[in-house]
């Protein structure tokens, strides 16, 4: 079709300035085409060198063709403006989800809880803080007892390995054996109880280890809170979202401004702005730390009662 809209306007030039050598050579391109029967009424007259009725039909034609070429172009455009209001909505209600979960974790921590429950988990934290000092300032008390137990155990078996040596060297009819015959056994009881004690103080130790482990790990999930509920007031606070409302209001994003916008082509550029900057705002909350912690809760209101 534009070949053939190309080679009209060709002979429609030539017409104008006498040139009937490039006509003739334009028509015999022509006829060699598949054109449909308004094009063979031009050819006709052309052949005929009905150059002034020629010239009008040809004029009609691409005339007739470029407001079917426009009428084609505006119903392209008009879609891509459907689409992107379509996408544009979307994104605005995506939007308005994100700011409503933000909006109800901070409606509910300021009605719930407030400043008072940073101080609770303060407390907290500093119970568990005093609670795991002593428990380790009892942790290296119970090692330094351990230690001492496991030396008097050592000193004792080695004191253990002297008397049977001795015994060895004595018959038992010596005066000193049946002396030597009682450390022996008064040691080996001492070393069994030592034993006993030690094991006892092994289990002692473990179990205060597992205290403070299970402290360190209350006082991080504390913590861990923590961080959460300070953050939140101030990262609201510096975040102006926008509402689809909001948006809808002030950008003119309105159903009235859209009629009011008579070029489509114009809309469409008003519209991939604001999709633009719609699509920089969730990508803004999306990549902020604190919203992260907050979408990734499960149900606000369990979250907070369990606090």
């Amino acid at each position: 079709m534009q070949e053939i809209l190309k080679r009209l306007e060709i002979i429609k030039n030539s017409i104008e300035i006498a040139d009937e050598e490039s006509i003739s050579f334009q028509v015999t391109k022509l006829i060699t085409m598949d054109t449909e029967h308004s094009i063979d009424i031009i050819l006709e007259l052309l052949q005929d060198k009905h150059y002034t009725k020629a010239f009008q039909e040809i004029n009609k034609y691409i005339v007739a063709n470029k407001i079917e070429e426009i009428q084609g172009s505006s119903q392209a455009i008009k879609l891509e403006n459907k689409e992107l209001t379509k996408i544009l909505r979307l994104k605005s209600e995506k939007l308005e989800t994100y700011e409503k979960k933000i909006i109800m974790f901070n409606e509910l921590y300021i009605s719930k809880l407030g400043p008072k429950i940073i101080e609770v988990l303060h407390s907290k934290m500093d119970t568990l803080y005093s609670e795991t000092k002593a428990l380790q300032d009892d942790l290296k008390k119970r090692q330094e007892h351990y230690t001492l137990i496991d030396n008097s155990i050592n000193d004792k078996s080695n004191r253990l390995d002297e008397i049977l040596e001795e015994l060895e060297k004595v018959d038992t009819y010596d005066e000193v054996y049946p002396e030597l015959k009682s450390n022996l056994n008064t040691l080996k009881e001492e070393i069994q109880d030592n034993e006993d004690e030690l094991y006892y103080r092994l289990n002692l130790l473990n179990d205060t280890k597992i205290l403070i482990n299970e402290n360190e790990n209350k006082f991080n999930e504390l913590k861990s809170k923590l961080l959460v509920l300070s953050k939140i007031s101030v990262d609201i606070k510096v975040n102006n979202f926008k509402s689809i409302s909001t948006l809808i209001e002030e950008d003119g994003y309105s159903r009235d401004t859209s009629y009011r916008i008579e070029n489509f082509e114009e809309k469409n550029l008003f519209l991939n702005s604001e999709l633009k900057e719609i699509t920089t705002q969730i990508n803004d909350i999306e990549n902020n730390s604190t919203f992260k912690n907050i979408i990734n809760i499960e149900d606000i209101n369990i979250f907070i009662e369990n606090l």
